[in-house]
Order: C-alpha cells, then structure tokens, then sequence
C-alpha cells in the first residue's frame, strides 16, 4: 500500500512527541545543546552494563532467531508487494502513491515542525525548511486550498515568531492534528493494505486448488463445483479487501483536505491575533483565512454528498447484481441444444411434466422462452421431409414448444370457447350424422342441420378471437410460416393452420372437460359432437374435403368452402409478428428468482451425479464444468451454497 518495506512502517516511532518536545522547549528552565530532538533516555552505570553482559545466552539465540524471521517475513512482503503493483487498478494505485508521498511530506513536516518550535534560534535556522514542507504540501491540494497555503507559508518565511501561551498551544494543536491524522488515519489504511494482502494469498491458493482439479472437472462435479466455490469466495474477498483498502487510501487523501487545514487555519489565526499589531503583512491573512474556513465547509458538505451518492451507487449496483445473478445459469438453461433442460427433465422422474413448467416460467420472465422455440422450429423445419410430419417427434425442443403453447394459450381457450361448450353441453340436441352409430329413430338430417349451425359457431368465435391471441402465439406462428414456406412451397396456410388449430384448438376440443367447461362433465353424446366440430375445423385448417372415407361427412365441404376465406384472413392476422413489449411472461422476474430459481438450484445439487450422467451419455460433457462455474459464483445465501458449504 504505502512502503511494504518494514523498516518504513516506523518513521515516526523513533522520537518522543513534537508535542511533548514543545512543551519541553517553552517550559521555564528547558535548554538544547543543539538543534535535535531532545534525548529522555538516561546514561546506564557501569554496574547496570556488567548486568547486561551476564544475560543467558537464551536471549542471545532468541534475538538471533527473531532477526532471522523478520528477515525472511520482509523479504515475503516485499515480492508480495511486487506481485500487487502488477494487479492494482488504476485509482488504487493513485490513491497508494499519494498517501505515500503524504506520509513522507508530513513526517518530515512534524520533524521540522518539532525543531522549529524549540525556541527563537531554532526558528531562525529551520523557519525557511519549514516553510518548504508546508509548501510541499501546495501539490497535494486544490483550488481554494492551494493559493491560501501558498499565502500562508509566503507571509510564514518574513515573519519571525515569539514564543508566547496562546500560541504555543495552538502550535501543539497543530502538530498533534498532524500526528493524530498519521497515527489514526494512515495507519487505518496501512491495516486495510495489510488485510488486502491476506486476501490475495488466500486468492492464490484457492486459484491454484482450482486449477489443479480443472483438468478432470468432468469425471468429479462436486469436487470441481466445491473448487470453484472456493475460488469464487476468495475472489470475492479479494475484490472486497482490494476495494475497502482503496477506500481507506482516498478517505485518508479526502481527510487531510480539512483536518490538516483546519489545524493550520488555527495556527494561521494564533499568528494574526499574536503579530497583527507588529506585522502588517498578517493582517492579509483575515480574509484568506475566511475563505479557506468557507471553502473547508463547502468542500466537507460536496464531499458528504458525494460520499452519499457513492453509497447509493453501490447500493443500486448491489441489488442489480442480485437481480441478474441467475442469469448466467438461465442463458445456460436456454443454450439451443436444451442439454440442461433434458437432463433436469429425465432426472426428475415422475415429475417431468411440473419440472418443464418450472423451467418454462424461469425461460418466459427471462424472456428466453420464445428465442429457444423459434430455434426449435427452425431445426424441426430442417430435419423433416413433409410438413404433415412436423412436431410427431418427442423431443425437449417439442415438448417445450406444447407445454408453452398449452400454459400461454388457456387463457386464450377458456375466452374463446367456453360458452359454446357449455351451451352444447346443455343442449339436447343430438349431433350423431352418421348413420351407423345414430340411435334409432334419429332424425339424421337434423344433426346434420345442428352441427352444420355449431361448426359455423365455432368456426365464427375462433376466426374473430384475433384480439384475443397470446402474443407469443402469433410470434411462433409467424416464424413457422417463414420456416416452413421457405422449405415447402405452397404451405403458406397450412403451416399456421396446422399450428393453432391442429395442435392448439382440436386437442383441446377432445379434452374439453378437463381444459374448458371447468368441472362441467360432458356425457358421450356430448364428446361426440365436439369430435365431429373438431374434424370439421381440422378438415378446413388442412383444406382437404370430406370424401368417399367418410361420407357421411361430405355435407359438411360446403361449410368448408364458405369459410375459407375468413380462415385466410385469421391466418393472415395470426402469423404477423406482434410488437412484444405488452406481453406479461408467465411468471414475474422476482418471483422467479425468489422461489422457482432456488428450487431448480436445490434440485440440481440433490441430482447432480444424475444430471452429470445424462450429459456424459448424451455427449454433453462440455456441459458439466459450465455448471458447476456457473452455480458456484452464486451467493453464499442461497441454498445450493449453503448446502455445500456444510458438506465442507
């Protein structure tokens, strides 16, 4: 920090107080056969030398040895010091060389200090070095501060002192002001140097423990993932030491700018009320003084507020850091080949469907989920030969993509559809057209007329919902189109058509009682109408009439016919990319990084040689360090942590 030479740490050690050697001066009978300091220590006898001699050689040995260590402790601390220069910020080291240069400049202003109080003679002989340290105190001040020294210590060099009470004491104040600041606040930050010191070596060590496990990282989770947490701690520390020692460099800097000149505007004053009447250059130093006092004050209260902005500065990036401490973690949940997601869903057993939904909510309040399914569907476009087999596969980028689409769009069913299923599911009208299956005595032609009126029903609330539609949907659908027309030419309708009907509004027509009547049971008559409204808007999504297969259904391609257009248009409307900055995600930012992150945590650490096994089977092994560098730098506080914390 400031000298890591040890021998430096005791400049001002050596000698008895300015203050005491002040008061030793003006005391009545006090005398100084020369200019130094003067000497308490008494000439031993000769009795008390033959004394010394006779000591055990114990103390000898024992003196020997305590050279030797602080040899060798000097010799450490000073490579140690070599290796923090090359590491130290740019302001740290500007604050380190300046509270050097003061702890310089103010020893040698309190030895000077010291003799020049010592009596008239003195003065003469060291009031011109005096006034040179005090001057070399200009550089390390500004504005208001500079050109009022520079006044002081001009007028200090023509004056000549005498010795009187008022303002001896004020001199004594004045140097202990100075002694106080080096004795307190230098040493306060030489303590925070030393600390930050300590810090660095345990940095080094947890560094070098990590870098020795690295290498078979892959084969040993919990021992790369505790190295890391080692790592990641010390490195925190280190930061924090490094940071507060830098801290306590600029307080000290800071503190002088008023302390320090508060004693010296206190000296100045002695000397204008003690020689005003003799020396009318003093009389100059009223004003001055003045304004130094009013620039000290403004300079406390601009330094306090800016004291205070920094702390709130800290305190915002503090919660910003834990805002978005999560993130690295959710950027590797949504990395496009899901390697993470798949293992945390086949780990978790019976419960894959509720650990989906979990990550689902954590991607959706990142804003991670719609870029991940827009990626899916592109390789899901790529890698299939028709459109009619798009999304048949079981794999995590499908079933993201249905458990989204299902969590997103029950809103968007329930508005849409559930007074229709009601109203039908009250009704006792028969919808069975075909002949084999209609009970006898039907009336086929009727059903025919009934279900023709509730597909037109349907048809009508579905193709007029578009104000309705989630925004991701039209999102996906609008990509899809783009995917699936640049592959398969000619799909510029059946591609959305396929999406929001085939995969989103008929399979929820089939599960109507468990996904829209909310509790209302539907009787088998009633499942069978809602099958033949579901064929029938599948039929017109895919634009494929009714034939000779099912017959009794070809009255049925008129309808089919009548509604194309309207179909087109909701197509149309569905696939144009919304604009996102209205779409509220499944679940809020906090409460995510409250209660779903720390659970997904949890479940990693309680599975991790699982997850560890499904990545290496599944040539994910790149994967395995990532996560464990991810999950160590998290907090102490959260769970994951804490556990492995105790399991040390």
């Amino acid at each position: 920090m400031y000298n890591t030479k040890p021998e430096e740490t005791t400049t001002w050690k050596a000698s008895p107080s300015p203050s005491a050697q002040i008061a030793a001066v003006t005391a009545p009978n006090s005398t100084t056969a020369s200019g130094g300091f003067s000497q308490t220590a008494t000439s031993s006898t000769p009795e008390k030398k033959a004394k010394k001699k006779n000591l055990p050689n114990a103390t000898s040995a024992a003196s020997r040895w305590k050279k030797n260590f602080n040899i060798k402790k000097t010799q450490m601390i000073q490579k140690i010091g070599g290796m923090e220069r090359t590491v130290y910020l740019s302001e740290f080291k500007r604050n380190n060389e300046q509270c050097k240069k003061l702890t310089d400049v103010l020893g040698e202003f309190v030895k000077l200090a010291s003799a020049y109080f010592k009596g008239a003679r003195a003065y003469v002989k060291e009031g011109v070095a005096f006034s040179d340290s005090m001057m070399a105190l200009v550089e390390l001040q500004s504005g208001a501060a500079e050109a009022t020294i520079k006044v002081f210590c001009q007028t200090e060099g023509r004056v000549q002192f005498h010795r009187d009470a008022l303002y001896r004491k004020e001199a004594v104040e004045c140097v202990d002001t100075v002694e106080a600041f080096m004795r307190d606040d230098i040493a306060l930050a030489r303590r925070a140097k030393n600390s930050f010191r300590d810090a660095r070596i345990q940095f080094d060590a947890a560094n070098g423990q990590l870098n020795s496990v690295l290498p078979k990282g892959g084969e040993k989770p919990m021992e790369l993932f505790l190295a890391y947490t080692h790592h990641h701690y010390a490195k925190r520390k280190y930061d924090r030491r490094l940071m507060d020692a830098s801290n306590k460099l600029k307080d000290a800097i800071e503190k002088k700018e008023f302390d320090l000149l508060e004693g010296f505007c206190k000296l100045m004053n002695a000397q204008k009320e003690q020689y005003g009447a003799s020396f009318g250059l003093l009389y100059n130093l009223g004003p001055v003084i003045a304004d130094l006092n009013a620039w000290i004050k403004v300079h406390q209260q601009n330094a306090e507020r800016e004291r205070h902005e920094k702390e709130e500065q800290k305190l915002m990036a503090k919660r910003q850091a834990e805002k978005q401490k999560f993130r690295p973690f959710v950027e590797l949940l949504a990395a496009p080949d899901l390697a993470l997601v798949s293992a945390l869903c086949l780990s978790a057993g019976d419960r894959q469907n509720e650990t989906l939904e979990t990550l689902i909510r954590i991607l959706d309040a990142y804003k991670l989920t719609l870029p991940i399914i827009k990626i899916g569907i592109t390789q899901e476009v790529k890698e299939t030969a028709s459109e009619a087999q798009l999304f048949r596969t079981n794999s995590t980028a499908t079933k993201l993509m249905s458990s989204f689409t299902r969590m997103t769009g029950q809103p968007y069913l329930i508005s849409t559809l559930r007074s229709l299923v009601t109203d039908l599911a009250a009704s006792t009208q028969s919808f069975e057209v075909n002949p084999d299956k209609a009970k006898e005595g039907e009336d086929i032609s009727a059903n025919m007329n009934a279900l023709l009126e509730a597909c037109q029903k349907f048809m009508d609330v579905i193709f007029l919902s578009i104000t309705d539609c989630p925004l991701p949907f039209r999102v996906m659908a609008s990509h899809l189109r783009k995917e699936c027309t640049s592959k398969f030419p000619g799909t510029h309708y059946k591609s959305v058509g396929g999406f929001i009907i085939l995969r989103f509004f008929c399979p929820a027509l089939l599960t109507a009682d468990k996904n829209i009547t909310n509790g209302i049971t539907l009787d088998a008559d009633k499942r069978r109408a809602l099958l033949l409204i579901g064929k029938t808007i599948q039929s017109l999504a895919n634009e494929v009439p009714f034939g000779a297969k099912e017959e009794y259904m070809v009255p049925v391609n008129e309808l089919i016919d009548k509604n194309k257009e309207l179909m087109h248009d909701y197509f149309d409307q569905l696939a144009t990319a919304p604009n996102l900055e209205d779409y509220t995600p499944l679940a809020a930012f906090d409460s995510v990084n409250t209660q779903e992150l720390p659970s997904i945590q949890s479940f990693i650490f309680k599975h991790l040689d699982k997850i560890a096994e499904f990545l290496r089977k599944h040539e994910f092994a790149s994967t395995i360090p990532l996560l464990a560098h991810i999950i160590a730098q998290l907090d102490t506080e959260s769970p994951l942590i804490a556990t492995s914390e105790k399991l040390k």
